[in-house]
């Protein structure tokens, strides 16, 4: 289904001469890369800035948790020399018990925060920070704390 898939869209580039401004028109949306897209619901998805690294969001729909919830986990794959991503690699901290999702990376790429409602948190939902090492491993997650989430659910329901 067109709507659970990840498709890229291109800028298309003119150059109007008589005003000297750019405009920017829209390619046809393309599915992504079909390999690592699935017949469940994909994404969203977030970039390194060299964009040769990709965290994906991902239901969990065949190890669903204990009480039949379909979860959602992070995923990491590379760009690799031959200009194909490699296979998706899950992010340590995934559970089939509670969601992981939304990742968003620094401009550095040292760390990774993300939404999950794992054990120990504030609400429902709550905003976490993951350190990112060198070596590509990561460090603990750590809760941001009560100053900017809440005992509500705004998210993964």
């Amino acid at each position: 289904m067109p709507f659970l898939s990840i498709y890229q869209v291109a800028p298309v580039e003119k150059s109007d001469q008589e005003t000297q401004t750019e405009d920017k028109e829209w390619q046809d949306p393309k599915p992504f890369y079909r390999r690592i897209d699935k017949k469940y619901h994909d994404g969203p998805v977030a970039f390194n800035k060299e964009e040769t690294k990709m965290y994906l969001t991902r239901n969990n729909y065949e190890n669903k948790s204990e009480e039949g919830i379909v979860k959602l986990q992070l995923f990491t794959t590379q760009m690799q020399e031959n200009g194909k991503w490699s296979s998706l690699e899950a992010f340590p901290y995934n559970s089939s018990e509670y969601s992981v999702a939304h990742a968003s990376i620094t401009y550095d790429g040292k760390c990774m925060y993300f939404a999950s409602d794992m054990p120990g948190g504030f609400g429902g939902a709550d905003l976490y920070k993951v350190s990112i090492k060198e070596d590509g491993s990561y460090g603990k997650p750590e809760n941001l704390g009560a100053r900017v989430n809440t005992w509500m659910c705004f998210i993964l329901k």
